[in-house]
């Protein structure tokens, strides 16, 4: 009779299962959780199931690209948030303090383009900036890591440069120049503001920076089309 018994509970067992499968919809993720409660007594608990569902939210990426970390924050990833927070700011500070400050620099050319753009909306003439060098190519990815890259990159160019006043460019000061902080320019004879970077140390500091940038781009994607993930109960029973 006890054999009887327990065929009679796994009978049970076995259409809970069905029913719980035909509900989901089948798949492999469909199971029902059984687990043993005693002595020879099977209860049904109930299966966490995850389906994603899929969200689009501009506001996280906005606040994503403005602070990184601060999109997902806001979606209440926090966790997440303080993940991505602490690994892109590590990653962008840890370039500047490998290859100095050089790391970061757009040669203006981004802001150049921004003076055009809003000189065709006013009406009047843009004001470019000429700079020697700088690596616009590599800021277009440190530029990802949002406001705080384009702050480094004006605190570079207006507190560090020089104005040369042979060619009127913005460039690097020289070993023995320093600068003038009220017009710019170079004085002979001076500790230079900032001394560039070469080789290996410039060439890694710039690419931490970018890789930062990159992240957080693929953190604002992220965020944007955010995915999340709902649990449910298939099927339960008491002991």
């Amino acid at each position: 009779r006890g054999g009887v018994d327990r065929r009679g509970r796994w009978a049970g067992v076995k259409g809970e299962w069905r029913r719980g499968w035909r509900g989901s919809g089948g798949g492999p993720e469909a199971g029902v959780g059984v687990r043993r409660a005693g002595r020879g007594r099977c209860n049904l608990v109930s299966a966490d199931m995850s389906s994603p569902t899929h969200s689009f939210q501009p506001i996280a990426g906005a606040l994503a690209f403005l602070v990184p970390g601060l999109g997902h924050w806001y979606l209440g990833e926090t966790r997440r948030a303080v993940a991505i927070c602490v690994g892109v700011f590590g990653l962008f500070f840890g370039g500047l303090m490998v290859g100095g400050i050089d790391a970061v620099d757009s040669g203006q050319f981004f802001a150049n383009k921004a003076r055009e753009v809003a000189a065709r909306f006013t009406g009047g003439k843009p004001e470019r900036v000429r700079a020697e060098g700088g690596d616009p190519i590599w800021f277009a990815g440190q530029m990802f890591v949002g406001p705080t890259a384009f702050v480094v990159d004006q605190i570079h160019h207006t507190s560090f440069k020089v104005l040369d006043p042979a060619t009127g460019m913005w460039r690097s000061a020289n070993p023995t120049e320093g600068r003038d902080p009220a017009t710019g320019r170079p004085v002979p004879g001076q500790a230079p503001p900032s001394r560039r970077s070469i080789g290996r140390p410039n060439e890694i500091g710039t690419l931490m920076a970018t890789i930062a940038g990159m992240m957080n781009l693929i953190c604002i994607i992220d965020a944007v089309h955010n995915t999340r993930r709902r649990r449910r109960d298939v099927a339960g029973g008491g002991a």
